[in-house]
């Protein structure tokens, strides 16, 4: 499925009734859910239990608008961007709510489990009971960050127009909510903490089934990509260096140490070491799958790499620029970008600097775009200063330490 196929095209009216209706059904479980735990503690521990658990409602109520709020307010924020078809915004409203909210949730059911007494005594709770009240309380906030993150992302899913992956999860926990109450409280006999355990498991296998279903879609490109981590191991992997001077032979030491396969181009011929061979440009490009440039921009390396020395390179490799812009014709690495040539960009310099406004290597996915910003630091710049002073005094003393001659 394309990602115009998620923007609405229908009348108004059935559009209204299609995405609203899931939503209203969900609200309708919602209140299941929330009513299981009392009428089965109350149907089968006793008045007691039951007053315990709904002593509970007035606190947890507080909690959840709270997770409520915050999926509404990201998903305010995804669908923004979608309906913009800012997919690269998107993506990092995403990952940023997700991320702090989980933060945020696990402070704030630290917060509960550790004060769920402290409250409840200012809630003017009775004493007799207080303490089964305090218990639900704890395995309550114990599972809060599963709460927070099922809410979260269904709003995320809501955003985009899937409002029935939620209600369809919605009622799944529901139900499953309902049957762990029924083993827990009836068939194991554990009470108000049965009751609160078999949220918590419910609530924890929903917001598992969210993600799942994410994952599972692999048809939602720019959306499932956002919540899950691409990672790939570089161990074993070819590393090609184009330039072997002070920078590139720090990266080919990381590399090597990362037990990475090392090919480096360079115009002064070297002899070939433990673990690093010397090579044609050519032979590099074909061969390697991750190209990491380090060399000086002179007549003869401007635009080296182009649309013919990219068609050499693997479908899945990615080409790294940290040295200097013009290394790369950027016309052609959008091209290759576009059409799946290579797998993608790390840029930290560019031809042009900032690249202009509409320049489609902004928005591109597979494109990790830094404003040559590694000097930037004061730590960074007092080393800096401290390797000029180094050049200047083996320059005077007849030993030049950094000679550029070419590659």
């Amino acid at each position: 499925m394309s990602k115009d196929e998620y923007l609405i095209t229908d009348t108004p009216l059935k559009a209204l009734t299609v995405f609203a209706m899931p939503m209203i059904l969900g609200s309708f479980f919602q209140q299941i859910y929330n009513m299981a735990d009392s009428v089965i503690v109350g149907q089968f521990v006793g008045s007691s239990a039951l007053a315990a658990v709904g002593a509970c409602a007035a606190l947890t109520n507080v909690f959840i608008c709270v997770a409520l709020g915050a999926g509404v307010g990201a998903g305010v924020l995804v669908s923004r961007y979608f309906g913009a078809r800012e997919y690269g915004k998107m993506k990092t409203i995403m990952s940023t709510s997700l991320f702090s909210f989980l933060i945020l949730s696990i402070v704030l059911g630290i917060f509960g489990f550790c004060f769920s007494r402290s409250m409840m005594r200012v809630l003017q709770t009775p004493g007799d009971i207080l303490n089964d009240t305090v218990l639900y309380l704890q395995v309550y906030f114990a599972g809060f960050p599963f709460l927070f993150m099922y809410n979260i992302l269904s709003n995320m899913f809501t955003s985009i127009g899937e409002s029935k992956i939620p209600l369809g999860l919605l009622i799944f926990s529901s139900i499953l909510n309902i049957f762990m109450d029924l083993w827990m409280v009836a068939g194991l006999g554990l009470g108000v903490f049965g009751a609160a355990l078999a949220t918590l498991i419910a609530q924890g296998i929903s917001a598992m089934q969210v993600q799942m279903k994410m994952l599972a879609c692999g048809n939602h490109d720019n959306f499932t990509k956002n919540l899950q981590v691409s990672h790939v191991e570089v161990n074993g992997k070819t590393l090609g260096v184009i330039g072997a001077g002070r920078i590139g032979r720090k990266v080919i030491q990381i590399a090597r140490a990362l037990d990475m396969n090392i090919l480096v181009y360079t115009r002064t011929p070297r002899e070939n070491e433990k673990g690093i061979r010397y090579v044609s440009l050519e032979e590099l490009l074909k061969n390697s799958d991750y190209v990491s440039m380090h060399c000086p921009l002179t007549e003869s390396t401007k635009h080296m790499i182009n649309k013919e020395s990219l068609s050499l390179m693997k479908p899945s490799a990615f080409i790294i620029n940290t040295s200097r812009g013009a290394l790369i014709d950027e016309t052609a690495l959008i091209e290759a970008l576009e059409n799946g040539t290579i797998a993608g960009a790390g840029l930290d310099v560019q031809e042009t600097e900032p690249p202009e406004e509409t320049s489609p290597l902004y928005t591109m996915d597979q494109v990790l775009l830094t404003p040559h910003m590694g000097w930037k630091g004061l730590e960074t710049k007092q080393r800096l200063v401290s390797i000029l002073a180094d050049d200047i005094k083996q320059f005077m003393e007849g030993n030049p330490i950094n000679v550029v001659s070419g590659l």
